[in-house]
């Protein structure tokens, strides 16, 4: 069996609501005991430049925000009750 880490990307009222995070850990309840990190990735902006370099529209990318610390906190935890390793990255 391999070792499973979940990289999750969130962006602000797209994917972080708690409803939403139940959702993820109920789906991936089968495999728990193959899940050896979950890594919560808060949205960032670092690839506007390249988008910017080649001359792309980057308006839609400019409207995504991450979600704030308290609700990333809240996500880790939520995780972490249900007996997971998370970190914020």
């Amino acid at each position: 069996m391999k070792d499973i880490w979940i990289r999750m990307p969130l962006i602000k009222n797209i994917n972080d609501t708690e409803a939403q995070m139940r959702s993820v850990i109920e789906m991936v309840s089968d495999i728990k005991t193959q899940i050896k990190k979950v890594c919560l990735l808060p949205y960032h902006t670092l690839g506007l430049s390249k988008l910017q370099a080649i001359g792309a529209d980057d308006k839609e990318a400019k409207c995504f925000e991450a979600p704030d610390q308290v609700r990333l906190e809240r996500l880790k935890e939520m995780w972490a009750e249900n007996g997971y390793y998370v970190v914020i990255d």
